[in-house]
């Protein structure tokens, strides 16, 4: 191994590297001990990057501390896994070991993919103090790979642990921003009024004209708001494409293929079945990959996955043979993204299909 080769330059090479990753040795040896070098961690040293934790219970490849230091800084787990990494037995005994111990950071990785964690954040379940997910696969190009490089770098560099910033650059990550989400709030309220909501309208009204207004029709507008207001808060255009326009998407009807017409993210943002940027992860045969999380960027009608867009589609091919789910693509993508409703993306694009009246 090269003694003057960049991070980035060694994640390159690993991407490519299928032996590296073949056991647990050798995940440690090949890719994360050289990754922690090249991150400034002196490997070398076990008063720095020392041994872990092993119990009955959980088990913690290595502790990433300083000099005169007692408290490890970093946990940081290493280990072949496959699927969902936070269903592996042990993880929440981990998450809870962390936590009693104040741990600033918890990283579990596979050597592809990195999760970062801050174990004593509050509120939530342990899934929800993870901050960060990033990996490389045979498919990662290089921009991908100096983007890896980056965020290993800002919270898992030595100067950025030292100094504290790697942790408030977390935090911050985790920080609710209530302003973000009133247009989430709103959506929600209009799609299921609240009767007090209602009430609230139907008075207005009443004071107005004189004449109280039909509970319905009053929860019909509210639900056409999520439309139009919520759409003018996030700043998302409200397409208007002629249904005879959409292209065709071959589904199967029986033993019989039939042609449904394509649905975009602009017509589910205009239905109020989803927000601008809300998350979506991989989903296999009900098979759940929660880390292979994309956001839905509307004005693009594409998922962003490590700071790239991709049509859903293309991304689902390319998660779905890296974790080895099948051999090559094409397949149709809204069958593999659900939403954090649980809906699958597909599902979604039927509702807006039979709000248009489009033939079955």
């Amino acid at each position: 191994m090269p003694k003057d080769e960049t991070l980035e330059d060694l994640l390159s090479r690993l991407r490519g590297d299928s032996a590296v990753f073949a056991t647990n040795d050798t995940i440690r040896r090949g890719a994360v001990l050289p990754v922690l070098a090249r991150l400034g961690w002196d490997t070398e040293s076990v008063h720095e990057v020392g041994e872990g934790v092993s119990t009955g219970d959980i088990e913690i490849e290595f502790c990433l501390k300083f000099v005169n230091t007692r408290t490890p800084a970093v946990l940081v787990r290493a280990k072949k896994e496959e699927g969902d990494l936070t269903n592996a037995p042990d993880f929440h005994n981990i998450m809870d070991y962390a936590r009693l111990n104040h741990i600033q950071m918890l990283v579990c990785t596979t050597g592809t993919l990195w999760l970062f964690y801050l174990p004593c954040a509050p509120g939530g379940d342990h899934e929800h103090r993870c901050f960060r997910k990033i990996g490389i696969n045979p498919r990662t190009n290089e921009s991908d790979c100096e983007e890896t490089a980056r965020i290993l770098r800002k919270f898992l560099g030595k100067e950025q642990i030292a100094s504290g910033s790697a942790v408030r650059d977390a935090e911050s990550v985790l920080t609710p921003k209530p302003r973000e989400e009133i247009p989430v709030a709103w959506g929600q309220l209009c799609n299921e009024p609240d009767q007090s909501l209602v009430e609230l309208l139907a008075g207005r009204v009443t004071r107005i004209c004189g004449i109280g207004p039909d509970k319905e029709d009053v929860v019909s507008f509210l639900k056409g708001a999520t439309r139009q207001n919520v759409m003018q808060i996030a700043s998302v255009p409200v397409p208007r494409v002629p249904p005879v326009r959409h292209s065709p998407v071959t589904q199967r009807n029986g033993g019989r293929r039939t042609m449904a017409a394509r649905v975009s993210f602009g017509e589910l943002a205009h239905y109020g079945l989803i927000q601008n940027l809300e998350r979506v992860h991989l989903c296999y045969n009900g098979r759940p990959f929660r880390e292979e999380e994309a956001e839905m960027v509307v004005s693009e009608g594409k998922l962003r996955y490590q700071g790239n867009l991709y049509a859903s589609s293309n991304l689902a091919a390319k998660l779905l043979v890296s974790h080895g789910c099948i051999r090559n693509g094409p397949v149709q993508g809204p069958v593999y993204w659900r939403t954090h409703s649980g809906k699958l993306l597909h599902e979604l694009n039927q509702e807006v299909r039979s709000k248009r009246g489009d033939n079955p």
